[in-house]
């Protein structure tokens, strides 16, 4: 289908993710700008890699991050996400199709946990969104990603490298002032 639709899940009736593709072969000459000005941010790391055939993402979600891995070249992607519903859903409904690509392997899985039994050897590590947008409650200031971002998952990930290896971290800082600040 070409120009295929996007739809946003939602949390609690706050936004938390697109589902999408970001395949530019996918869409019409008049949608094409804003799929690639989607894509940038997405597609850095690989403009910075020498090498990216092997990679993990941690925080896959609905698969944006793992269907632009494989579109950069990636022959295979562990892709770590901790929801089974945010997969499920984007193998029922994601345009992009990316779970079911035979290059990807998909784990149910908290980041933590599967960076302390994987095995190394990766071109790529890519540190998804992970909840960053996200507080515990509205009457905390502790957020979700404070679990992942830490110098020990770091320190993990950076060990599953290969010599050429390299490390992506995203983080979003969202609207909130506090923390962007």
């Amino acid at each position: 289908m070409q120009d295929p639709p996007a739809y946003n899940i939602s949390v609690n009736h706050d936004f938390y993710q697109p589902h999408r593709t970001l395949n530019p072969a996918r869409f019409s000459a008049a949608r094409l700008p804003f799929v690639e000005s989607e894509r940038v941010s997405y597609d850095l790391p690989y403009a910075l890699s020498p090498a990216h055939r092997r990679e993990l993402v941690l925080g896959a979600g609905g698969g944006t991050d793992t269907e632009v891995a494989v579109l950069n070249g990636a022959e295979h992607v562990d892709a770590v996400e901790i929801d089974p519903m945010l997969v499920s859903l984007s193998k029922r409904f994601n345009p992009s199709g990316i779970y079911k690509n035979p290059k990807v392997t998909g784990h149910i899985d908290d980041a933590r946990a599967y960076l302390r039994r994987a095995q190394g050897g990766y071109d790529m590590v890519l540190f998804g969104w992970l909840d960053s947008q996200a507080l515990f409650s509205s009457m905390s200031n502790l957020r979700l990603d404070g679990s992942i971002y830490t110098v020990e998952s770091v320190r993990a990930a950076w060990n599953l490298l290969n010599a050429q290896g390299t490390l992506s971290l995203s983080f979003m800082a969202g609207m909130t002032g506090w923390l962007g600040n």
